[in-house]
């Protein structure tokens, strides 16, 4: 009988300190991950954004300075409907230092061309600044952007994860990625009277 109580005492010890271990581990690894995203977005925001600053809770939006005053119109508020072409991408390490990877993971034109592929993406926008707990169908970190944008205006847009899709991922992106945008908004529809909702 004390045996098996030893035996037993003995497992449950190791048990424990089996479940202890693993719990370490994934800190471990998510820790990992968030020190990996910090240092790429700061390696790209060293090496082609120096001299910029966030906007809000990390994000940044660096306007086109090629693009002509005249094609940037009002600024977005609160509840705009807006119209915007977009092409996302992740960063990466490369001999050459940080960039933003070749392939998209999403996007309805090409930045670079100006070639439209598909209808601009519609987003009524919520300041996030006053509705800190608003639920809305996109990343908070296009709402911060778009509300520090103009109609007409195009922007790179980089958005840690913690204003995209964080420790979950989405599809090709991976927990604690931080994303790059490169945006335009095409247009004003209408504004919307519905308050966001709140979570």
């Amino acid at each position: 009988m004390n045996r098996t109580k030893t035996v037993n005492k003995f497992l449950s010890i190791i048990m424990f300190s089996l479940l202890v271990s693993c719990f370490s581990c994934k800190k471990t690894t998510n820790q990992e991950l968030r020190d990996q995203e910090l240092s790429l977005r700061t390696g790209y925001i060293e090496k082609y954004h120096r001299n910029e600053i966030p906007v809000y809770r990390g994000v940044y939006v660096i306007p086109d300075k090629n693009q002509p005053k005249d094609q940037v119109k009002d600024a977005i508020v609160d509840k705009d409907v807006v119209r915007v072409y977009y092409e996302g991408y992740l960063l990466e390490q490369t001999k050459d230092g940080v960039n933003i990877k070749k392939e998209r993971f999403d996007g309805n034109f090409d930045y670079k061309t100006g070639k439209e592929k598909y209808d601009p993406y519609t987003v009524t926008v919520v300041d996030q600044e006053l509705h800190q707990s608003a639920r809305t169908t996109e990343i908070s970190g296009w709402h911060v952007a778009l509300t520090h944008m103009h109609i007409g205006e195009r922007a790179e847009v980089i958005i840690p994860s913690s204003q995209a899709y964080s420790i979950k991922g989405n599809g090709s992106i991976g927990p604690y990625q931080t994303l790059v945008f490169f945006m335009e908004v095409k247009e004003k529809a209408s504004s919307s009277s519905e308050e966001p909702i709140v979570e």
